[in-house]
């Protein structure tokens, strides 16, 4: 009897280990597609002060819904960039860079709408911002037009100009006949006017822009080939006129941003000089 229950203990301690073990895994990542209530979710400002004040590191492979502003949506590159207010230096300030999912594509988005999307953060750097994948959009509004509100504050006011002439004053002086026909007519046009019949007649001005698609730049970028060193620099770096000329190779990137032409640079195993 003791050697049966002994064996049945054991047994159910290998199970609730194991249990355990595949609970951990589970916790250990993170899926894109997750409900959104696991997802920290924060405005794009507050997201570029967070990622430029800190070890940026620590955040990789998190999942953040961030709410912004369009400044520039490429539809063929499958990719947007939101900017912010926080300032990079003093002649910029800090973009973040979203690669979007090829499914999650938009036939167009107008700059400076304000959308939410949900993106995995990959990296940051001074030179090239913030930059995300996997973005899932979740939500687009499009600017405020002036135009619409101007229309809606002309027709608040055209309301109310309606509704003062409707007012009558009383006549104490009128006969009695008089004051009963006024009051009838009085309850028969107040109760013919209905604030949605007028304000379906005003119909606000809506203008239709059209974004230019930008045209591709040309980026030059100083690499050296040392298997040791693999970093590459700009012109204005220090560092260069140290490099052995075995070393050096000048290379040509053509890309809409400095960022992306930078980014493909880091896509042929370079990592950016610290000088620079």
């Amino acid at each position: 009897m003791t050697a049966v229950a002994l064996v049945v203990v054991l047994s159910s301690c290998g199970n609730i280990s194991q249990k355990d073990t595949s609970s951990n895994d589970d916790t250990s990542s993170v899926n894109i597609n997750s409900d959104l209530s696991s997802v920290t979710k924060i405005t794009a400002d507050e997201f570029a002060e967070t990622i430029t004040n800190g070890d940026s590191s620590e955040y990789t492979g998190k999942i953040y819904e961030i709410t912004g502003k369009v400044d520039t949506y490429y539809k063929n590159l499958h990719k947007l960039n939101l900017s912010t207010n926080i300032e990079k230096n003093e002649y910029s300030t800090v973009s973040i860079e979203i690669k979007l999912s090829e499914e999650n594509t938009f036939e167009d988005i107008e700059n400076e709408a304000t959308i939410t999307v949900k993106a995995e953060f990959k990296n940051y750097s001074k030179y090239t911002g913030i930059q995300m994948i996997n973005g899932i959009i979740t939500n687009v509004e499009p600017p405020v037009e002036e135009s619409n509100i101007e229309s809606s504050e002309n027709s608040n006011s055209e309301i109310d100009t309606k509704t003062e002439s409707f007012e009558f004053s009383e006549n104490k002086e009128s006969s009695e006949n008089y004051q009963e026909s006024v009051d009838e007519s009085s309850i028969i046009i107040e109760s013919s006017v209905e604030p949605s019949i007028v304000e379906s007649s005003i119909e606000p001005s809506v203008e239709i822009s059209v974004t230019p698609e930008p045209t591709p730049k040309t980026f030059t970028f100083i690499l050296n080939t040392n298997t040791r060193s693999k970093k590459y620099h700009t012109h204005e770096c220090a560092a260069v006129k140290q490099m052995d000329p075995e070393n050096r190779q000048d290379i040509t990137i053509t890309a809409f941003t400095y960022a992306e032409a930078a980014a493909q640079v880091e896509q042929m195993g370079y990592t950016l000089c610290g000088k620079c």
